[in-house]
């Protein structure tokens, strides 16, 4: 797409790449679409590393401490009231609704803005996904795993004061959390990475020797990206499958990877994509 990016978001059918200073790319399984540059993006004030994409095409971004929002013609301007500190993640449920997460705080979008709602703890929250409200899962600072049940919060027992950076639902009896997301600044020497059987987390490091930007794909055999490779967890540890260096000199870093229905999408952080389709 020639974005440049630091992040990658995917829902059942589109990808989207966004940079640092607000570029944004979509890839709709065919082919992808250079969006116009988020508001403000020349004035130096639409930095972020947060992205969701709807299917369909809509696009939510991080555009300094705002939310940017992409109709499928214009961005517009989504303000957050109330809100503190930095903007953890955003995500699109399946539901449809649109979620935020940050320090201490949830936000919710009602109409053309947000409404922000106290999280159940003070800790920083860096990522955030589920079904629908009633099924939220969210974690962050000091090993934090919260998820929402009977319209409040509960915390998980993880075992681990890691900062867990990344979450991906892959059923219900299947989640991964893992921490040391260097594109963060979270601590690029964490390797910390836990499983979610349906009964309780277990450490899922074996074979990893550095920290996870992402992981997506099948539940059975998801992929995991590092800045430097894509892995496949065989059941008991990560193993090799793809090294930057395999695809020639224009390739500097992974900056993460998502899965639609159909495909695997990882990216570099200068203005490569590998798509991969997924079996039947």
């Amino acid at each position: 797409p020639g974005t440049g990016p630091n992040a990658v978001a995917c829902s059942s059918d589109r990808a989207a790449f966004r940079s640092w200073s607000g570029d944004v790319a979509v890839f709709d399984g065919k082919k992808w679409q250079t969006l116009p540059k988020l508001p403000l993006a020349d004035e130096g004030q639409a930095y972020g590393t947060s992205v969701a994409v709807t299917p369909g095409g809509h696009v939510y971004a991080e555009a300094s401490r705002r939310i940017a929002y992409f109709d499928g013609s214009a961005w517009s301007l989504l303000e957050l009231p109330g809100w503190k500190g930095p903007i953890g993640a955003i995500t699109v449920l399946d539901s449809g609704d649109v979620v935020v997460v940050g320090r201490g705080r949830v936000g919710l979008k009602t109409g053309t803005t947000f409404t922000s709602y106290d999280a159940g703890t003070w800790r920083d929250l860096a990522a955030v996904q589920g079904s629908s409200l009633a099924d939220l899962w969210t974690v962050g600072q000091g090993g934090t795993v919260m998820k929402r049940a009977g319209g409040g919060w509960s915390r998980m027992a993880t075992g681990t004061e890691a900062f867990l950076t990344g979450l991906y639902r892959c059923g219900p009896s299947c989640a991964w959390a893992w921490s040391g997301d260097p594109g963060r600044g979270y601590g690029r020497s964490a390797k910390a990475v836990f499983r979610w059987d349906g009964k309780g987390w277990s450490t899922a490091s074996t074979g990893l020797s550095e920290p996870l930007l992402g992981i997506a794909g099948p539940g059975t055999e998801p992929r995991a990206a590092t800045s430097d490779q894509i892995l496949r967890w065989t059941g008991s540890a990560w193993v090799e499958e793809l090294e930057t260096s395999d695809l020639g000199p224009r390739y500097r870093r992974f900056v993460g990877i998502c899965a639609t229905a159909s495909f695997l999408i990882a990216g570099d952080s200068r203005d490569g994509a590998i798509v991969r389709k997924l079996s039947p």
